[in-house]
């Protein structure tokens, strides 16, 4: 018996390109309305919330994030990550105040997300960004001197800059009346001579054009010291510390040891003594051991020793 061959049905093969054509249509159509019908969902992780300032706005609190809930396919949704998303939001300048930190809403529309994938809703939205302005200051420099030669002292200094311009936060600088040299070493040192330091800032969002100085030490023989009791500490913070936290030292005083020569001791007052923490750097609650700073204002003498050296700051939340 012959085989009889396969042959399409007349109404398939009545106008058969247009109805393939429709086919494939329809299935497009088909996987189109399934990938926007989707599955809601919240997508696990936190997407970074990027804010666009003006070149002169530096934001001071630390990166704010958000959740968001996304509609796909569920086939889709098995393979997106928090960085397959991006928040990208413009800070113009008439939207900053010196007193006040900025409320921005996080809206669905803000985020940019990949093909396939709608945003329908943020939570957590609102988010509290803590801008400071970008200021220029000139401040003094100041020789940090280490060690010492028995029986020396350090006479005149000169610093070449005496003055230099730094750059940094508002809030930080408006407390930053000079800047340190880093250490000029003293031991064996029993003739005058020349160093070049560099510039100690110890914040890494303060900057500065100038690297290093010169400095030219006198030394003197007949080295002098006095102490300086019960000296208070003074605390340098930001907006964002300060108003977020309570600080709390293990002392507010510390004795500071001055050298030099007998004439510029003997001239040094109490309340040309100086000494600081730096919390501005501090993150979230916790206790923290951080380092003295001091120095003599209008005065060549060096700080020969602080006690203690460093204290205990301890950072609570405000209630």
């Amino acid at each position: 018996m012959a085989n009889k061959e396969f042959t399409l049905p007349h109404y398939f093969r009545k106008d058969f390109l247009r109805k393939l054509i429709s086919l494939v249509f329809a299935l497009l159509v088909w996987i189109s309305v399934k990938n926007k019908i989707g599955i809601e969902q919240m997508l696990l992780g936190e997407i970074p919330v990027n804010f666009e300032l003006p070149g002169d706005l530096i934001m001071s609190n630390e990166s704010q994030s958000v959740r968001i809930k996304v509609r796909t396919s569920e086939k889709r949704l098995a393979s997106l990550s928090p960085h397959d998303f991006r928040i990208n939001i413009p800070v113009r300048e008439q939207q900053y105040s010196e007193d006040e930190p900025l409320n921005i809403i996080v809206k669905a529309t803000d985020v940019t997300a990949p093909y396939g994938v709608q945003v329908v809703g943020v939570e957590q939205a609102r988010v509290i960004v803590h801008l400071d302005r970008i200021i220029s200051k000139k401040v003094k420099v100041h020789p940090h001197f280490t060690g010492g030669q028995e029986g020396y002292a350090t006479g005149k200094v000169t610093l070449i800059p005496a003055v230099i311009t730094i750059t940094g936060p508002r809030a930080i600088l408006a407390e930053k009346e000079r800047v340190n040299t880093e250490p000029i070493p003293l031991d064996h040192m029993t003739a005058s001579f020349e160093f070049e330091p560099k510039i100690s800032i110890n914040n890494n969002i303060i900057s500065t054009s100038d690297i290093t100085v010169l400095a030219k030490v006198e030394i003197l023989r007949s080295l002098d010291t006095v102490s300086f009791n019960s000296i208070p500490v003074r605390i340098l913070s930001t907006p964002e510390v300060s108003q977020n936290f309570d600080i709390k030292l293990e002392s507010e005083y510390v004795n500071v040891q001055i050298s030099g020569s007998k004439s510029d001791v003997e001239l040094v007052k109490y309340d040309q003594v100086k000494a600081y923490i730096d919390v501005s750097t501090l993150k979230g609650v916790g206790t923290y051991s951080v380092n003295i700073d001091s120095s003599v204002i209008d005065s060549p003498v060096a700080i020969s020793n602080v006690a203690p050296m460093q204290i205990k700051v301890t950072l609570n939340k405000k209630k």
